[in-house]
C-alpha cells in the first residue's frame, strides 16, 4: 500500500520482473484493511510503510485491522522510524535497524 504513483509503478515492475502475483493498492492501510475484512479476505503477507511522522499513533488501529485479515501463519513487515516505531501489538518475530529505519516482522496471532 503506497500513495506515490512512482513508487506503485516501481513495485509493479519489480513484481512483474520477479513473476510474483501480488495486489498493489494505493490507499491508506486502515481503509484497505477494513474493506478486506468486510469481504472476508485473508493475507499471508502484508507490508506496511506508514508516514514516519504518524507511525507511532497508528499501531493500535492497524493491529485491530490486521488481526481480522491475516492468515493463521501470516506475516506483517512494518517499516518506521526507530525513534518513533509503529508499535503493532502483534508477536514480534524479528527486528532490524538500518540507520534511522526500523524494520519489524510480526507473526499473526
Amino acid at each position: 500500500m503506497d500513495r506515490s504513483p512512482a513508487a506503485i509503478e516501481a513495485i509493479r515492475r519489480n513484481l512483474a520482473t520477479l513473476q510474483i502475483d501480488a495486489e498493489v493498492v494505493r490507499s491508506p492501510a486502515h481503509r484497505f484493511l477494513e474493506a478486506a475484512r468486510r469481504r472476508a479476505r485473508q493475507y499471508d503477507l502484508v507490508f506496511l510503510d506508514p508516514p514516519y511522522r504518524r507511525a507511532s499513533t497508528l499501531g493500535r488501529e492497524l493491529t485491530v485491522a490486521l488481526t481480522s485479515v491475516m492468515s493463521a501463519d501470516g506475516r506483517v513487515v512494518a517499516e518506521s522510524d526507530r525513534r518513533s516505531p509503529l508499535g503493532l501489538e502483534l508477536d514480534l518475530l524479528d527486528e532490524r535497524r538500518y540507520g534511522d529505519t526500523l524494520i519489524q516482522i510480526h507473526v499473526a496471532r
